[in-house]
C-alpha cells in the first residue's frame, strides 16, 4: 500500500488543473453511456481479472510506474482516477483485512505523499462487490500549483488490495472547508466508478451466507406481525411518537403523513412534487432469542446478492449496493443504499433507495428514503440526514 502511493505522488503533479463540467461525467452513468475496462489477469493484473467502468468522455491509458493497472482521464480537465493493485503470497485473515483498511494504516501510507497532507474523511464497514472496503480523503496543497482532494478506497480481494485514487484538483490557496464543499458535487462519480468495479475470478469468503428465497419465505412465517394499531399513534404537526414502540422522528414539514401501506410500516411522510417518500417500520425478532438483541453488528451486513434475493419478491433488482456501518440515536446500525428499475405500463423508471437499520430489544428499526433517482440531490441528502438525526428512542430503562 505504501508504495502505491509513493508512485501515486509523483503521478500527482500532472494533475493540476480547475475541474469543470463534473456534473456531464455523471450523466453518463446515468444514462448509462460508458465503457468498459476488462483486465486479463496478466501482467500488471497479477493473475486478478475484474472490470471496471469510466464515463465515455474519458480515455484509458498505461502508467509505467510499479503496481499501476490503468489511468482515466478526460483531455484538459485535470481530473482522473487510477487503478492499482498490490499481490499478497497468502491470502490476509480477518483482522489483516481490518488492520490493511485500518485509518491509521492508510493515513501512513497518506503521509509517503506528503508530510503536510490534511485528512479529510475515513469511511468503513462497507462492501465493493462483496469484499471489505475502507476509503480515505485527503488535501494536498501546493502554493504554487494550487491543491489536490485524492480519495483513495481501498478493496481487499482474498489475496490481492486494489486501490482506486481519485484526484481532484482545485484552485489555489483553498481552504479545507471550500475545498470540501466543492468535491462533494463529485463524489456521485466516484461511487458510480467504485460501484461498478467486479471482480470474475475469486470466490466471495462470504458465500456461505447466501439466503435462498424459501428459506426467506419460511423465516418470515416466524416473524410476529408489526402492531399497526392506529392508537399507538401521536401526531404533532411533523412530529410522530409511537407509544407501543416508543420512539420519536420528525418528517419533513409540509409533507402528507399517514401510516403506510407495508404491513411492517409504522408511519410515512410522502412528497407528491419530488415523488418521494420517508418511512418508519418495526419488524419483530422475539422468536429469535439472543443476548446481542441490540448490536446488530453482531451479524454480517446483507450482500448484494442477499438483498436482491429479497427484492427478487417485487420482480426488482438492486444495482450501484452499497452497505456500511452506523448509528441510530447510539445504537449500531447499517446503512443500505442502491438503485433500482421500476417498470409501470410503457415507462421504466430508476428509483434510489437509501435506509438505515438497527436492532433494540429483538426488533428491528428501519428508516428508508425512496425517490426517483434524478430527484435525489442535496436538498433530498440533508433532509435524509436530518430525519435520521431525529430519531430518539423513549423507553425507560
Amino acid at each position: 500500500m505504501k508504495y502505491l502511493l509513493i508512485i501515486l505522488s509523483i503521478i500527482i503533479a500532472g494533475f493540476y488543473n480547475i475541474v469543470e463540467g463534473q456534473l456531464n461525467e455523471i450523466k453518463e452513468f446515468q444514462q448509462k453511456k460508458t465503457k468498459t475496462y476488462l483486465s486479463n489477469g496478466i501482467g500488471k493484473s497479477k493473475g486478478l481479472k475484474f472490470s471496471i467502468q469510466y464515463p465515455a468522455s474519458y480515455k484509458a491509458y498505461d502508467i509505467p510506474d510499479y503496481g499501476m493497472v490503468k489511468g482515466f482521464s478526460k483531455d484538459n480537465s485535470g481530473m482522473g482516477f487510477m487503478i492499482g493493485l498490490l499481490y499478497h503470497k497468502e491470502s490476509l485473515s480477518l483482522e489483516g483485512k481490518k488492520h490493511m483498511l485500518s485509518q491509521n494504516n492508510l493515513e501512513k501510507s497518506m503521509r509517503s505523499i506528503s508530510s503536510t497532507a490534511q485528512v479529510i474523511a475515513y469511511k468503513t464497514g462497507f462492501e465493493v462487490d462483496g469484499y471489505m472496503a475502507a476509503h480515505l480523503d485527503f488535501q494536498v496543497n501546493d502554493d504554487k500549483n494550487g491543491s489536490l482532494i485524492i480519495r483513495t478506497c481501498n478493496i481487499e480481494v482474498n489475496n490481492y488490495s486494489v486501490i482506486i485514487s481519485f484526484i481532484f484538483p482545485l484552485s489555489p490557496k483553498l481552504s479545507l472547508t471550500s475545498a470540501t464543499q466543492k468535491t462533494n458535487t463529485y463524489y456521485p462519480l466516484f461511487e458510480f466508478v467504485i460501484n461498478s468495479f467486479k471482480v470474475s475470478n475469486q470466490k466471495k469468503q462470504n458465500d456461505d451466507m447466501e439466503l435462498s428465497v424459501e428459506e426467506y419465505l419460511k423465516y418470515k412465517e416466524q416473524v410476529p406481525e408489526t402492531d399497526k394499531n392506529p392508537k399507538n399513534n401521536r401526531w404533532t404537526n411533523e412530529l410522530y411518537r409511537n407509544v407501543k414502540y416508543k420512539f420519536r422522528v420528525s418528517f419533513p414539514k409540509n409533507w402528507e403523513y399517514d401510516g403506510g401501506a407495508g404491513n411492517k410500516i409504522v408511519a410515512r411522510a410522502t412528497n407528491r412534487e419530488k415523488a418521494a417518500t420517508v418511512a418508519v417500520s418495526v419488524t419483530h425478532l422475539e422468536h429469535i432469542k439472543s443476548k446481542d438483541s441490540s448490536n446488530i453488528f453482531k451479524t454480517p451486513p446483507l450482500t448484494k446478492d442477499q438483498m436482491n434475493k429479497f427484492l427478487e419478491l417485487q420482480n426488482m433488482k438492486a444495482e450501484n449496493y452499497k452497505s456500511e456501518k452506523a448509528y441510530l440515536n447510539n445504537f449500531p446500525a447499517y446503512m443500505y443504499e442502491f438503485t433500482s428499475e421500476v417498470k409501470a405500463g410503457t415507462d421504466t423508471y430508476t428509483y434510489f433507495s437509501k435506509q438505515i437499520q438497527c436492532l433494540c430489544q429483538n426488533k428491528v428499526y428501519t428508516l428508508v428514503i425512496n425517490l426517483p433517482l434524478e430527484n435525489w440531490d442535496e436538498e433530498m441528502i440533508i433532509l435524509f440526514d436530518r430525519f435520521i438525526k431525529s430519531f430518539v428512542f423513549e423507553i425507560v430503562f
